[in-house]
């Protein structure tokens, strides 16, 4: 493969990683925003909830299981995109 395009090749998975990276940070805050809403609602329905109970109650949610999972896999897509980086 000639020089040229291997660097091409290599900048552009380079900018998918960073792109995962972004991604993943507004993932990660993303839950965090879920996360705290879930505990002020759990507050206001249950002044006497434990942080376990709340934990729980965040790990159970829809929407926050569906970011988790999403996060995995752009996490597991960066890594396959890395190892084609590596071998180029």
């Amino acid at each position: 493969m000639a020089g040229n395009t291997r660097g091409k090749l290599k900048e552009h998975l380079e900018g998918v990683h960073r792109n995962f990276d972004w991604s993943i940070h507004h993932l990660q805050e993303s839950l965090t925003l879920i996360a705290e809403q879930i505990r002020v609602s759990a507050i206001a329905e249950n002044p006497n909830i434990t942080d376990t109970e709340i934990q729980q109650q965040v790990e159970e949610y829809p929407l926050y299981k569906a970011v988790l999972k999403l996060g995995e896999s752009i996490q597991a897509l960066d890594v396959i995109s890395m190892d084609v980086y590596s071998h180029l």
